[in-house]
């Protein structure tokens, strides 16, 4: 029994140590934030920095001259948009974002043009998919269109690969999803089991 005990905890301490590796990591603009509608706007998704021209950023994420999304899909960039549509999705505050929701399959989509769902004036988040090191991770951009410029107000992404982001998620707020390592998971499901067959075990012994 103290094994089994002893093995409970090392399994526990496990499943929070892959948790506690989630975070959100979030900005708002250090430069340029609000630009007219003809002019191209750049941000950064691992950091603060924004431009009015491409900078080499992650991605390359820009709100484009004509009030809409465009980005590298040949960097794993990508952008949520209304299912069976290029129009951005309008996403409601802590709306998960992860690889089931509805991706573009083009390398720009809409906000007021297309199928876009904003009509200025008006705020809203978008969910991002970018990649670091090969690997996806998932985010949210804040912009709101004004009825001659455009801002993009804040922005953020999950720091562990494939964990979801709840749009408008900040830095500092816990993983909408925690992550639990497979054999962490697989050996709990085996201790659990050796568990009730003791119980069972003891339980014939005492009827005998």
């Amino acid at each position: 029994m103290k094994r089994l005990v002893f093995s409970f905890a090392i399994i526990a301490s496990m499943i929070v140590a892959s948790a506690a590796h989630a975070a959100v990591i979030s900005f708002t603009p250090s430069g340029t934030s609000t630009v007219s509608q003809t002019t191209n706007l750049y941000w950064d998704m691992l950091s603060s920095a924004t431009s009015t021209t491409d900078f080499g950023a992650n991605g390359s994420f820009y709100l484009s001259d004509h009030g809409d999304f465009h980005f590298d899909t040949g960097e794993g960039a990508n952008m949520v948009v209304v299912a069976g549509t290029e129009g951005g999705a309008k996403l409601p505050a802590g709306t998960l974002i992860d690889a089931g929701s509805d991706w573009s399959l083009t390398s720009f989509v809409g906000t007021t043009d297309y199928e876009g769902t904003m009509v200025p004036p008006e705020t809203a988040y978008f969910g991002l998919r970018f990649q670091v090191a090969g690997q996806d991770h998932f985010g949210w951009v804040q912009i709101e269109e004004g009825s001659s410029d455009q801002s993009v107000l804040a922005w953020a992404y999950e720091s562990t690969p494939g964990v979801a982001i709840a749009a408008g998620a900040l830095q500092g707020d816990e993983a909408p999803v925690p992550t639990i390592s497979g054999w962490a998971t697989i050996l709990l499901v085996a201790l659990l089991a050796a568990f009730g067959m003791t119980r069972v075990r003891k339980r014939n012994d005492t009827l005998a």
